[in-house]
């Protein structure tokens, strides 16, 4: 137990007493098929992991949902060991992205145009390609591939920057030297 999260270890106690006799000490998590797990405190379970061997099965009161630990009101719920790694790791796994799902996330050709359009950049398919140009100015071109329209254009837009910079950097240093 986190003894941060829990400071009152007391209290704690007769939340997760209370929990439990809510429960009728049997886990409270409900399958699809909507009959309820069968896990009950002081139940003796054979391992499936460890050759068979005995242990005495110890309910969880589980904090539901997004509910702070340090809550002195929680709403929690009576849950067996498995459920209760099972229920946190679903609200983990929406919490944040894996690295596989951000990395291989399939983007459509009119999703990306539609996301670089609203960008300073107009993009649109033509018989014989994609014509790119930098709203605003005159840069233009085009490509065979959107990707590679895209590409372009943005080394472009990369282009005006770098120089709009050495322009201003250029006016600074004119200023500085007239009232220097």
């Amino acid at each position: 137990m986190n003894n941060r999260a829990y400071p009152e270890k007391r209290r704690w106690n007769e939340l997760k007493t209370a929990c439990k006799e809510r429960a009728g000490w049997q886990c409270e998590h409900v399958y699809p098929n909507g009959k309820r797990c069968g896990m009950r405190e002081d139940e003796i379970r054979k391992s499936k992991r460890r050759q068979g061997k005995p242990y005495v099965v110890h309910l969880h009161a589980a904090h539901l949902g997004n509910t702070n630990p340090g809550d002195p009101d929680p709403e929690l719920i009576c849950l067996c060991p498995k459920h209760h790694m099972q229920m946190d790791r679903q609200i983990e796994l929406r919490e944040k992205l894996s690295t596989r799902r951000r990395g291989y996330q399939i983007t459509t050709t009119d999703l990306l145009l539609e996301e670089i359009n609203t960008a300073g950049i107009t993009v649109e398919e033509c018989s014989d390609g994609y014509r790119w140009r930098i709203d605003g100015t005159d840069v233009a071109g085009k490509k065979t591939t959107a990707v590679g329209a895209v590409g372009v254009a943005i080394h472009q837009m990369r282009c005006l920057l770098d120089r709009t910079k050495r322009q201003l950097e250029e006016v600074e240093r004119e200023r500085r030297a007239l009232h220097g």
